[in-house]
């Protein structure tokens, strides 16, 4: 039988412990414990309809390195009913048909689910119900999180790709020591555990950029990383928003412009790999100045918060490996 939120039975062991592979019989089919989940030493394993492995369902996931990281579920869109992914009820999924993309493996959903760094250890849930034939549909849970993402993509080949996948754990871990997240100590200890010892003080970001700040048309200009990380730039009082314009390796970059109360600042909206670009910007159509990560890392420097320089050090290291890793990509 199936408990309430329509899953069989599921057994918790040690890791390492052998999990039997007999078959068992449910009302009008067989099961077979399925490992769904790794926490604490422990690897949980749950009852799943042996129709699921005969279907080949199976939910894949990626992250995008936008502003935050953005995580993405691809959902199999073959024999699926309807989905609950991240607390969200999917049920109708004609409604669907714009996230669907073509990938190797046939037909999926891919669903966008932003985070922030400080919150980017937890886990995403998926409960999908496919229909198995003959009238029959079965549930299973499926858990994504970074750790494993991360762990999937140290096991391949692509060097450049580790990298910044090391690089990324080492962001999240340094905005969870900076905003003082306790939620998930178990993963950091993970993360401690993948990138080893003096990872940080072996990994440096690399130099580059100015460290002057720009004054002509602005109030002051800065990071942001309590949130989705932006570059900030406070206008100058009474300044036209729609005078400036803001580029970065030749392109203009598309920009948010808030009021906020009497200041008005504009964040640039900009993928990660570009975070680590000099900044240049015009003033009604005339060059007025620049700025770069470093400008506020050497402030950071100043602020006798070792958590402060470092998460800004960490997040400048992990953009310029974005960069590497686009940089690949594009040349192969």
């Amino acid at each position: 039988t199936k408990s309430d939120n329509g899953n069989y039975t599921a057994l918790t062991v040690n890791t390492g412990v052998s999990v039997t592979n007999e078959e068992f019989d449910l009302t009008s089919s067989k099961a077979i414990f399925v490992k769904v989940n790794e926490a604490d030493g422990t690897e949980t394993y749950r009852l799943r309809d042996t129709a699921l492995t005969e279907i080949d369902f199976t939910p894949k996931m990626s992250l995008t390195l936008d502003r935050d990281l953005v995580f993405n579920v691809y959902v199999p869109v073959k024999s699926l009913v309807k989905f609950t992914l991240d607390g969200v009820n999917y049920t109708n999924l004609s409604e669907l048909e714009g996230l669907k993309e073509e990938l190797t493996e046939g037909d999926y959903y891919r669903i966008q689910i932003p985070m922030a760094a400080k919150n980017a250890t937890r886990s995403i849930v998926l409960s999908a119900t496919v229909d198995i034939g003959g009238g029959r549909t079965a549930t299973a849970t499926f858990s994504f999180d970074i750790v494993k993402y991360a762990s999937e993509i140290l096991e391949g080949t692509n060097e450049v790709e580790s990298k910044l996948m090391l690089d990324v754990l080492s962001y999240v871990r340094a905005a969870y020591a900076y905003f003082k997240m306790n939620d998930n100590a178990s993963a950091i200890a993970k993360i401690d555990e993948i990138l080893g010892a003096d990872y940080d003080a072996n990994n440096a970001p690399a130099i580059e950029g100015s460290a002057t700040a720009p004054t002509e048309g602005l109030s002051s200009a800065t990071f942001v990383l309590d949130a989705t990380p932006a570059i900030r730039f406070y206008l100058a009082n009474g300044a036209d928003a729609s005078a400036y314009k803001f580029y970065a390796n030749g392109k203009e970059l598309a920009t948010n412009v808030v009021t906020d109360g009497d200041r008005v600042y504009v964040d640039i909206d900009v993928y990660a790999y570009l975070m680590c670009e000099t900044v240049t910007y015009t003033v009604g159509g005339t060059e007025a100045g620049s700025f770069h990560i470093r400008c506020y890392y050497e402030w950071a420097l100043t602020q006798n918060n070792d958590a402060l320089s470092n998460v800004v050090a960490r997040f400048w290291k992990y953009a310029q490996s974005a960069r590497a890793y686009r940089n690949s990509v594009v040349e192969a």
